[in-house]
């Protein structure tokens, strides 16, 4: 489940999962996923931190994505 997913996560080192519903477009969603790390608090202009998901958006499987992103 996506709620034991996020638990596992946080075993990891300076990882903070958060969970979002978000769009199934891969860009909306990364934009929506910038716009929650600024607005918590979490990120600001100019930081960098990776976003991981896996494609096609939507479908159940494995992570084959990581994008690696500076704040805007």
């Amino acid at each position: 489940s996506k709620l034991a997913t996020q638990r596992r996560m946080t075993l990891y080192r300076t990882v903070r999962p958060l969970f979002s519903d978000t769009s199934t477009d891969r860009d909306t969603a990364l934009a929506q996923a910038e716009k929650e790390l600024k607005s918590r608090g979490v990120v600001q202009t100019g930081d960098v931190y990776a976003i991981t998901c896996g494609e096609p958006m939507g479908s159940p499987g494995g992570t084959n994505m990581l994008k690696i992103c500076r704040v805007q």
